[in-house]
């Protein structure tokens, strides 16, 4: 963006100037933390987890059904069953979760200070 003007910072006048080109003001973007192939990655980690989340609950939570209704029944093996096919989903769904936590920390944003005239970036704290 060019300045009608020759004063710095003529459009965005409560934005700081930029230290590289001495004309652009610095705004707040938000970018992705990571590369491109790195974010495709993450959510290639995420969108799986909260789906095995959601599978894995929802089948230990029909075990525990099946438990609690097993319970009056007179075969003991479907009571042990049950509770094995709980946990397995139980253990299943915390490494869906873990996973989704990595996935998250690849799709991250972080905000930044960019100049409009020059395109140089710094953190913004």
């Amino acid at each position: 963006m060019y300045s009608l003007t020759n004063e710095p910072n003529a459009i965005y006048p409560n934005y700081p100037i930029c230290k590289i080109c001495d004309r652009g003001a610095m705004t707040q973007k938000k970018v992705w933390r990571m590369s491109t192939p790195v974010v495709v990655i993450g959510f290639l980690l995420l969108i799986p987890s909260v789906l095995v989340m959601i599978f894995c609950a929802a089948a230990v939570l029909m075990s525990v059904a099946g438990i609690g209704a097993g319970a009056f029944s007179d075969s003991g093996n479907a009571t042990a069953g049950s509770a094995f096919v709980g946990w397995f989903f139980f253990f299943v769904g915390i490494g869906a979760f873990i996973s989704g936590i990595f996935g998250w920390l690849l799709v991250m944003k972080k905000s930044v200070l960019q100049c409009q005239q020059c395109g140089a970036t710094i953190t913004a704290s």
